[in-house]
């Protein structure tokens, strides 16, 4: 028991003889009573405060060459353990405080790298649709490797259909061009048409009488002058 001095955390101590009756006690302040133990053998007991002063209490058996000789009822401040746990909480919190900071800073990052390219992106999509000018090319911010990939990939999109739709214009454009013509040419054909069919109205027309006035004259001049043996 004598041994216990040196932990001064352990407040009183009673040793036991076979009978289970007090043999010997310690205590480190003098004069004050060893208090009664309430454990049996075999048994501990574990009184802690973090903010205040707790105990424990230890009951061991003790034996000699497997014989029961006695045992040893040790009660023990936790002033200490109590220290060492606030020291640990402390460094627990200091530690979640710089996590959740460390946290917080790559959230942020990580939301400029991401999510301001992505929106960035957004916006000039809408732009684009709102506009209908598929010439514009999104440019490639400060980002990671996949959200650049992305933004190429949708660049070369635009430029496949600004190429369609300047196919399209073009074809449209000389479709315009062959009705044009198509239209030019149908009125030139109804002109033309006209101008034959008045000529051969025509044509017929003084044929036919040409040809009536000779025979009227070739009629009139045998009537007055009558072939011989007539």
């Amino acid at each position: 028991l004598a041994s216990l001095g040196r932990e001064y955390q352990i407040r009183f101590a009673i040793l036991f003889d076979a009978q289970d009756r007090p043999f010997a006690q310690y205590h480190r302040d003098t004069g004050q009573p060893a208090g009664e133990p309430r454990l049996s053998a075999d048994e501990a007991y574990l009184d802690l405060s973090l903010l205040g002063v707790g105990s424990v209490e230890v009951s061991q058996i003790l034996t000699l060459d497997g014989d029961p000789i006695g045992r040893i009822f040790i009660h023990a401040r936790t002033d200490e353990l109590a220290a060492q746990l606030r020291r640990y909480a402390s460094m627990v919190g200091l530690l979640l405080l710089v996590t959740l900071t460390a946290s917080l800073l790559f959230a942020l990052r990580l939301h400029r790298r991401v999510a301001d390219p992505i929106l960035h992106l957004a916006a000039k999509t809408r732009e684009i649709s709102a506009l209908g000018d598929y010439g514009v090319r999104i440019s490639e911010p400060g980002c990671d490797a996949e959200i650049a990939a992305l933004i190429r990939g949708f660049n070369a999109m635009l430029e496949e259909i600004n190429r369609r739709d300047t196919a399209l214009t073009a074809h449209a454009g000389a479709l315009d061009r062959a009705n044009v013509k198509l239209r030019a040419l149908t009125t030139e054909i109804a002109l033309v048409g006209e101008r034959e069919r008045k000529r051969l109205a025509a044509e017929l027309h003084d044929s036919a009488m040409q040809k009536l006035a000779i025979a009227q004259i070739q009629i009139a001049a045998a009537v007055e002058r009558p072939e011989p043996g007539q």
